[in-house]
C-alpha cells in the first residue's frame, strides 16, 4: 500500500510486486524476474532505464536490507546433499526477490498520479501459462554442481560446493553476470514440494538481500485451476484466475514489534472473519513470534513489522505495506506468503492511512484477492467499494466478502465460480 503526496489519497503500491506463478515486474528496491510461468496481475513490467554517462547517478536511499531479518531464527544449514539431489529434479523457479540498499533514481520508472499507480498494480486481464523451466543439480567437478535450468535459457544458475560434511553449500549466481553470495537461510516445505534460498551479495549499489523461491513441477493429472464466470471479482493472478489456499492458514504476528502491534493485526486479520476461526470456507488462526524465520521461510506466514526500511524509491511516494504470495502453478494453490508493514512510512506527515488498514489490505493480498480497480468508463468511479481498491476504503465491505465467499466456498453458499481443470 502506497501513499502520494500529490495525490494526498491512499493507496496500496505493491511495490513488492508479488509473486505467484509468474511475475513480469521489474521493481528498483524489490524486483521479480519475468520468469514465472504465468503472467502476474498485479503488477507491469518496467524495462530499465538506459544510462546517460554524461550525467551524475542519483540515488535513492532504501536503508540497510538485513533490517528485513533481524532477530530471525536463521537455518544456514543447507539441505542439499549428494544423495538427495534427485528429489529436487523437476521444480520451477517461482519467486525471486531482490531488496537492495539504494537504487538509481530513473524518471522512467517513477509514478505520476493515481492512473499510473492503478495501472502499475492491476489485477486485471487473462493469464496464460509459459513453458515451465525445469531446475535440476547437474555435477561440474567433484566438489562443485550447477543447479540450473535444462529446458529454457535466461534463468539463474545457481552453484554449489561441497563441505566436509557432504552439505551442498550456495556460493555465487550468474545470470548476466557471476557473484559470489552468502548464504542466510534455506527452507524446505514438509511435503518436499517447495523450497526457497535467502542469501546476501553486494555490488554498485551496496548491499541486497535475494531470496529465491522454487516448487515442484507435477505432471498435467495434478493441475487444477478456478475460472471464474458468472462474477468478474480481481484475484490475485487476474480476474479469470481464483486460486487460494488448500489448507488451514496459520497466521504469525513476527517480529520485534510483534507485541506492540498485535492488537492492531488481530483487529484486521479478525475484520475479514465469517464466524470464530473462520473466512467462508477457510480455517485461520493467529499466533504471535517474536523470533520468527526469516520471510523467505516456506513454513510460515508472518505479517511483519519494518521500522526504518524504506520500500518506495521516490520522495513523494510512501509504500506502506508489501505482501509476497508464492504459488505453485501446478498444484494450483499459494504455498507460501508473507506481509511486510512499514511503521516509518505510515508516520511520514502526508499519510492518512491507519495501520489497521494497511495491515487489512495487505492479509486481503495474502488470502488471495488482488487490486479491485473496476471504474465506470463515463465517470471514472470506482464500481466497487472495496479495502482491496485505491479509492480510500478502510475496511472489509460486502464486494470484498463475496468475493473471499468465491474464493472459499462453503457447504451452504452458492459458488459463483466454475470449477475446470487445464
Amino acid at each position: 500500500m502506497s501513499f502520494l503526496l500529490d495525490l494526498i489519497v491512499d493507496f496500496d503500491y505493491y511495490r513488492l510486486e508479488i509473486v505467484v506463478v509468474v511475475s513480469c515486474c521489474v521493481d528498483i528496491s524489490m524486483k521479480l524476474l519475468n520468469i514465472f510461468v504465468l503472467i502476474l496481475a498485479t503488477i507491469s513490467c518496467k524495462q530499465k532505464q538506459n544510462k546517460d554517462t554524461s550525467q551524475p547517478v542519483e540515488f535513492f536511499i532504501h536503508g540497510d536490507p538485513l533490517e528485513l531479518v533481524e532477530n530471525t531464527d536463521q537455518n544456514r544449514t543447507s539441505p542439499f546433499q549428494e544423495n538427495n539431489l534427485p528429489s529436487f529434479a523437476s521444480f520451477a523457479l517461482s519467486g525471486f526477490i531482490e531488496i537492495k540498499q539504494k537504487s538509481v533514481v530513473s524518471a522512467e520508472n517513477r509514478i505520476n498520479g493515481q492512473a499510473e499507480l492503478e495501472k502499475a498494480n492491476s489485477s486485471s486481464g487473462r493469464t496464460r501459462f509459459i513453458e515451465a523451466p525445469q531446475y535440476a543439480f547437474a555435477k561440474a567437478t567433484e566438489t562443485t554442481y550447477h543447479y540450473r535450468a535444462s529446458n529454457v535459457t535466461g534463468y539463474p544458475t545457481l552453484s554449489f560446493v561441497k563441505d566436509s560434511k557432504g552439505h551442498l553449500n550456495l556460493k555465487t549466481i550468474a545470470s548476466t553476470q557471476t557473484s559470489p553470495v552468502e548464504p542466510l537461510h534455506y527452507s524446505v516445505s514438509e511435503d518436499g514440494f517447495t523450497f526457497s534460498i535467502l542469501f546476501t551479495s553486494e555490488d554498485s549499489q551496496g548491499k541486497k538481500l535475494t531470496a529465491m523461491f522454487f516448487t515442484k513441477n507435477f505432471d498435467q493429472n495434478h493441475r487444477r485451476m478456478k475460472r471464474t464466470t458468472s462474477e468478474n471479482f480481481a484475484f490475485f493472478l487476474g480476474r479469470d484466475k481464483a486460486i487460494g489456499w488448500r489448507q488451514p492458514l496459520e497466521v504469525s504476528i513476527c517480529g520485534k514489534e510483534a507485541l506492540a502491534q498485535e492488537r492492531d493485526v488481530r483487529e484486521a486479520i479478525n475484520s475479514w472473519a465469517t464466524s470464530e476461526g473462520k473466512i467462508s470456507g477457510l480455517d485461520y488462526s493467529i499466533a504471535v513470534d517474536e523470533t520468527p524465520r526469516p520471510f523467505s521461510d516456506i513454513n510460515q506466514k508472518c505479517i511483519q513489522m519494518i521500522d526504518q526500511y524504506r520500500m518506495e524509491d521516490q520522495e513523494n511516494l510512501a509504500e506502506l505495506g508489501s505482501a509476497l504470495v508464492i504459488i505453485n502453478q501446478f498444484s494450483q494453490e499459494i504455498v507460501s506468503s508473507h506481509s511486510f508493514i512499514f511503521l516509518a512510512a505510515h508516520k511520514r506527515s502526508f499519510v492518512k492511512t491507519s495501520l489497521v488498514s494497511t495491515i487489512t489490505h495487505e492479509f486481503g493480498h495474502m488470502l488471495g484477492l488482488g487490486h479491485e480497480f473496476s471504474r465506470d468508463p463515463e465517470t471514472n468511479e470506482s464500481l466497487y467499494d472495496s479495502i482491496m481498491g485505491y479509492s480510500g476504503i478502510d475496511q472489509v465491505k460486502q464486494r470484498d466478502r463475496e468475493a473471499i465467499a468465491a474464493l472459499y466456498p462453503t457447504a451452504n453458499n452458492t459458488n459463483p465460480l466454475t470449477f475446470i481443470n487445464e
